[in-house]
């Protein structure tokens, strides 16, 4: 996206995590479920969820800033805390890059606020 080969290949080597397959099981064979049952089914508008703050790269190809936004929409039909943050010039592994203090103290800043 917005690296070199080799740069890339580096952050691979040092933050890819192997995963269990049931969770790709379960999101591929979610439509063949109740929507109610489905282990994909979010209730946006929960009140009793913890605060959520979304974080976009506005330079992000993985994640881009518009699905973000789209995220940030359907979770604010809640009456929790929710906000939406946009980073300029960032690709997708915003706390990587140069610059990640500004996403890591906005993050702090912003769950220091709506700690009860």
């Amino acid at each position: 996206n917005t690296i070199s080969r080799a740069e890339s290949d580096r952050w691979h080597a040092e933050f890819a995590t192997p995963a269990p397959g049931g969770v790709i099981f379960d999101i591929a064979t979610a439509d063949f479920r109740l929507r109610s049952k489905a282990p994909t089914a979010i209730d946006f508008a929960n009140s009793d969820r913890a605060p959520l703050l979304l974080i976009a790269g506005d330079r992000d190809h993985v994640m881009p800033a518009s699905v973000v936004y789209e995220n940030f929409n359907r979770y604010r039909r809640s009456s929790a805390p929710t906000d939406f943050k946009v980073f300029r010039d960032t690709p997708h592994l915003i706390t990587v890059v140069d610059g990640w203090e500004d996403a890591a103290d906005h993050a702090l800043t912003w769950a220091v606020r709506h700690t009860r």
